[in-house]
């Protein structure tokens, strides 16, 4: 009865040991897998951030575009109306110096 007894307990004890054993594997290999998860979706969420870096990166070189346009075309305003005062100054200027060779 006795060896029965130590016999069942060490069924017993094999049996535990095979489900911890199966345990620990089944644990490992859900850390694997959740880590692998984790990887996929750090690589989806940077692959996001560039595309979103991206695209303001683009709206902002076109938004920089489009102001140095305005600008360009705001210089070439002022250029021309300077040109056209300094050309408007110089032609009173060649008369003025007519009128005292002349006069």
């Amino acid at each position: 009865m006795i060896q029965n007894t130590i016999d069942a307990i060490k069924n017993a004890e094999a049996v535990a040991e095979k489900k911890v054993e199966a345990a620990k594997t089944k644990a490992s290999e859900m850390k694997e897998e959740m880590k692998k998860e984790a990887d996929l979706f750090r690589s989806a969420q940077l692959e996001k951030a560039k595309e979103k870096s991206a695209q303001a990166m683009e709206e902002t070189i076109s938004s920089c575009n489009e102001k140095t346009k305005q600008a360009d075309l705001q210089t070439e305003k002022e250029v021309s109306k300077i040109n056209q005062e300094a050309s408007e100054k110089m032609e009173g200027a060649v008369e003025a110096v007519i009128r005292t060779l002349v006069g």
